[in-house]
């Protein structure tokens, strides 16, 4: 496990360490591949560009109804008079810790982050935290896997769910910016890839800037960015007609949605 170490700049200069994450195994359980789930997985191309950046994908409304649609304790979470839902909205527009600049990369509330289902997606695939129903601080301490390497230990300067969240979605836009970009090195568009674990060894190639910048969170296949694409896409269902009618029919003032639903500690399969 890599751990990236980078200097960020806000009005004054900050170390930030990067977030290659821990909990890529969810509740660190070995989960073996769903051969069946995985036939359309592409390995080297886990979502488009254009989808991964889409800051404007969902609302801050839209968020909270998802989050009720699960059942967790997420529902009724706040932190400093922000509820979940206005956290990660706001993480996704560039607000509080998801803005900055390093190595000339500017990422702040003109640029946005990343989608929020992107962040949705993490949450549960670090700590399972959009099905739990029972509050857990130390799954909020870790939310997004951010500053814990699989090694061991996590940065205690990036604890608790505002920090993660912010902190989280700012990484993985600048994974994204630097993953096509001169002087960088390492996760860029065309690099080849092979990741080992339980499962065997698995290559590929980044196709994308936002496949180069999940791996470069959670450099792992099976079961990491396995997990994060058979959620997005099964579990979710973030890319179907069906979920995407179902935003319409509510409009702006309807109730909860129907959203698929994952068991806690689940992997979505």
């Amino acid at each position: 496990m890599k751990i990236n170490t980078q200097k960020r700049m806000w009005s004054f200069l900050k170390w930030c360490v990067g977030a290659v994450v821990c909990g890529a195994l969810i509740g660190a359980s070995i989960i073996k591949v769903p051969t069946a789930s995985a036939t359309s997985f592409n390995s080297s191309n886990l979502i488009s560009d254009g989808e991964f950046v889409n800051i404007d994908d969902m609302s801050k409304d839209e968020i909270q109804r998802f989050l009720v649609a699960q059942g967790g304790f997420l529902q009724n979470y706040s932190e400093n008079s922000r509820s979940a839902a206005q956290i990660i909205y706001d993480a996704s527009h560039g607000y509080g810790d998801a803005t900055g600049s390093i190595n000339g990369i500017t990422i702040n509330t003109s640029t946005g982050t990343v989608n929020p289902k992107v962040l949705l997606v993490t949450l549960q695939k670090e700590q399972s935290l959009l099905s739990m129903t029972t509050q857990s601080d130390a799954a909020l301490r870790t939310a997004m896997g951010y500053g814990c390497p699989d090694s061991g230990g996590c940065n205690s300067s990036y604890a608790g769910f505002t920090k993660q969240v912010e902190n989280g979605a700012w990484q993985l836009r600048y994974n994204y910016e630097r993953a096509q970009g001169t002087g960088f090195s390492g996760y860029q568009v065309g690099d080849s890839f092979c990741f080992s674990d339980v499962n065997g060894t698995n290559c590929g190639t980044y196709d994308n800037k936002a496949t180069a910048s999940l791996y470069r969170y959670t450099p792992h296949v099976y079961n990491g960015n396995y997990n994060f694409w058979n959620m997005y896409v099964n579990t979710y269902s973030f890319q179907s007609a069906e979920y995407s009618a179902t935003l319409t029919n509510w409009g702006s003032s309807a109730g909860t949605g129907q959203y698929p639903s994952v068991a806690p500690g689940g992997n979505g399969a």
